[in-house]
């Protein structure tokens, strides 16, 4: 994995968002991380930034019309990773029919290293197909 990775978490407890990139780092998936605590933030970071994979709070208000409109205005071709609550399983995978890569229940986020690991290698596979960076 490249150390100009970047990785992109969209959540607004700070807690959680700690979790997610204490369990990032622990794994050897540090990269550069960039944390974002709302949508207009998020948004706004999303067309400034090209991250290499996106962590999203299922939590978000709006969760399916966000990640609609990250494929129509706000287009990024990064993996998208929903984490939240086992309850919502059923929404989240309709979720993947949209645009998602996975998505990890915060009750089982020992798997998001994994899961992330995973949507990086894709995600570096992809931009080397294509000449990107």
């Amino acid at each position: 994995m490249a150390q100009n990775t970047i990785i992109l978490i969209f959540e607004d407890n700070a807690s959680l968002a700690e979790t997610y990139i204490t369990e990032l780092k622990n794994a050897g998936v540090s990269s550069q991380i960039k944390l974002v605590q709302d949508l207009s933030s998020f948004l706004k970071t999303v067309s400034q930034i090209k991250p290499h994979l996106v962590l999203l709070s299922g939590r978000v208000p709006g969760l399916g019309e966000i990640m609609l409109g990250l494929h129509e205005q706000h287009y990024i071709s990064a993996p998208v990773i929903i984490i939240g609550e086992k309850e919502r399983e059923a929404d989240y995978r309709e979720l993947i029919k949209h645009g998602a890569y996975d998505y990890v229940a915060r009750e089982n986020i020992y798997r998001l290293a994994h899961t992330s690991r995973n949507a990086l290698t894709m995600e570096t596979y992809r931009r080397e197909l294509i000449g990107g960076t």
